[in-house]
């Protein structure tokens, strides 16, 4: 999957990975892994998120690009889901 470009007030882009989640996840035991690369060789796992939108059953979440892989080129995300 490829990201949204929000700007900063630097003027500088800000890549957010953005994905639909269940609300009740925590309830279900789900775990949502949210995972990026910039070669597919390697992938570095997200820490926090933001909820953007939420229609009382599905959450709209962002998750920033991590500083190492945000550098301009070419840069991807993946959503791993778990369940108990």
């Amino acid at each position: 999957m490829n990201g949204t470009e929000l700007w900063k007030s630097d003027g500088t882009a800000a890549h957010l990975a953005a994905y639909a989640r269940r609300k009740d996840y925590l309830t279900l035991g789900l775990t949502y892994t949210v995972q990026f690369t910039a070669d597919f060789s390697s992938w570095t796992t997200s820490v926090g998120s933001n909820v953007i939108a939420d229609d009382g059953v599905i959450e709209i979440v962002t998750v920033p690009y991590p500083a190492a892989i945000d550098d301009g080129a070419n840069a991807f995300f993946k959503v791993g889901v778990s369940a108990p």
